[in-house]
């Protein structure tokens, strides 16, 4: 080994570890060397202490006299001038609209100068004036009662204009409220030419339900009146539920009590996480689905909603309706509603439990809620996130849609008279049509017809569309590709209304939007069918 890379790995151990008499002649220069190091800084720790000492001493003996005359050089590199006590003074006009004020900088009192021969007493006042002209700017001094200055902008006429002109633009088109439309290639759409509705940035919070009530767990305190319950959460948002604890008598001490849904509420509200803060576009997500769910919770098919503030709403509670279409007992597979071929020849039957008369009363129950939103009289909207878990079940047995808070609600082409499509901001899951994953911004209401197409899959099998894949990914490249999930073909020939309910399947699960049956349709067909089984008719399926 060389001198230097034994310097080098000496360097990086303690010399005094080893014993004296073992260190070689270049260790005992390095050991030498960092003596006078350490020494050199101590010495310099030591110079910088004294010097310290010495500038605290030195402000502190003197320091009176050094401040008093640092502000007096300060006063005599002012423009003031000696007073010539035969110039005119200022006029009594002057002096009703002027103050003439003395601005002292010393805090202290000063007594260099023998009474009568202090500088101060020969120097001009400078006036000030408390109201001077700022034109447009109205100021209004408080100079020597306040420390703060009070101040008051006017509006002049061109601000008056701008606000006029904004106010305006917003009636006729509020785009500035929301991202801008993007063209197409292949479409005659402009970005100008879509136009959004106005009714759906109407705010009307109720923040004050919202301040009264805690998310926190006080059954044994009187801090509020409900008990509060996690129940799940979705992409952004995570939901609560509150329970009225006074509703019998020690029903909060009791487990396993059943509360009726008019002693209970839910609670919606971001997610704790960094990735959904509270910023703009979150607040408008709320703010659509609150609008939308005032407009329609007067619908049957619609939850009660009891009101919104900033990024949270309230609504009607309900029972879990999902986990009774597909059953939570399958475990097949890693996640419910999947299953193999050759586990499914061994369960012929369907994995739920409902009747065929259930399963058409709660088809047509989501089918209308559909219809409310694809004709809604103030233009249409489209849902643009159908699953199970969208709907609660009430006590009563009914359903009704709860979560709204992905609609989007179209723009209008006034040039082609059309509406105009729009991109999704989140497609995730396997339930969406392939226009859903393009990305391109072809999306319409008619991604609803797909996604109401895998509900009615999932109420006749118990199972979801593409059940023998678990990965969601390797579904929506089957999509993607134009593959459409299969169903087995004995359903068309069980019943009256399992026949019909596998028609709707066909017809609205399809890859091209032009070829899915629309939502009215739907709704009269499910319709009739409860008039052929109510009359004894026989299955009349659906025509190509």
């Amino acid at each position: 080994m060389s001198t230097a890379m034994l310097a080098s790995v000496r360097r990086r151990k303690a010399p005094t570890l080893l014993p004296h008499n073992q260190h070689s002649t270049e260790n005992r220069f390095i050991d030498a060397k960092q003596h006078q190091r350490a020494f050199q800084f101590t010495r310099i720790r030591v110079l910088i202490v004294a010097a310290s000492a010495s500038l605290w001493t030195l402000f502190t003996v003197y320091g009176h006299h050094v401040h008093q005359r640092c502000w007096w050089t300060y006063l005599r590199r002012l423009s003031w001038r000696r007073l010539d006590h035969s110039s005119s003074s200022m006029s009594s006009d002057d002096a009703v609209n002027h103050t003439a004020r003395m601005i002292l900088l010393s805090d202290v009192s000063l007594e260099l100068y023998p009474p009568g021969r202090s500088p101060v007493s020969n120097l001009e006042l400078i006036p000030h004036k408390l109201n001077p002209d700022y034109n447009d700017l109205e100021f209004e001094s408080f100079f020597g009662r306040y420390d703060d200055f009070q101040r008051h902008i006017a509006k002049d006429d061109a601000d008056l204009y701008h606000d006029q002109r904004r106010q305006f633009l917003y009636d006729i088109d509020n785009k500035h409220l929301r991202s801008y439309y993007d063209g197409f290639e292949d479409q005659e759409f402009t970005q100008s030419d879509c136009r959004s509705a106005g009714w759906q940035f109407v705010m009307k919070p109720n923040c004050n339900a919202f301040h009264e009530v805690a998310l926190e767990y006080s059954a044994d305190q009187d801090v509020q009146p409900f008990l509060v319950e996690y129940l799940a959460h979705g992409y952004y948002r995570e939901s609560y539920r509150f329970r009225n604890k006074y509703w019998k008598a020690d029903a909060y001490k009791k487990r396993n009590i059943v509360y009726p849904e008019s002693e209970q509420m839910v609670m919606k509200h971001l997610r704790f996480h960094e990735d959904f803060p509270i910023n703009i576009k979150n607040q408008r997500a709320v703010l659509r689905e609150a609008v939308l769910m005032e407009a329609l919770s007067t619908r049957p098919t619609y939850a009660n909603f009891y009101g919104y503030c900033s990024t949270s709403t309230m609504l009607q509670a309900g029972n879990d309706f999902v986990h009774q279409v597909i059953p939570r007992r399958l475990k097949w597979q890693e996640d419910d509603g999947r299953a193999t071929l050759q586990q499914l020849r061994r369960h012929p039957d369907p994995l739920n439990a409902f009747t065929p008369a259930q399963k058409l009363k709660f088809a047509l129950s989501m089918a209308e809620g559909l219809a409310e939103l694809h004709g809604y009289v103030k233009g249409v909207i489209s849902h643009d996130d159908i699953a199970l878990d969208q709907w609660v079940m009430l006590d009563d047995g009914n359903i009704v849609l709860s979560d709204v808070n992905n609609a989007m609600v179209l723009d209008w082409n006034e040039t082609a008279g059309a509406y105009c499509p729009y991109e999704i901001d989140y497609p995730y899951g396997d339930l969406r049509p392939a226009e859903a994953y393009w990305g391109n911004g072809t999306a319409t209401e008619t991604v609803d017809l797909w996604g109401y197409g895998t509900l009615v899959f999932s109420l006749l099998t118990g199972l979801y569309p593409f059940y023998e894949n678990v990965d969601q990914k390797a579904n929506r490249r089957l999509i993607l590709h134009g593959q459409v999930p299969t169903m087995d073909r004995k359903y068309q020939n069980r019943s009256l209304i399992e026949g019909r309910l596998y028609d709707v399947v066909q017809k609205c699960i399809r890859p091209l939007p032009e070829d899915r049956m629309d939502i009215f349709s739907v709704v009269n067909y499910l319709r009739e069918t409860e008039r052929m089984v109510a009359a004894g008719d026989e299955q009349s399926p659906l025509s190509d």
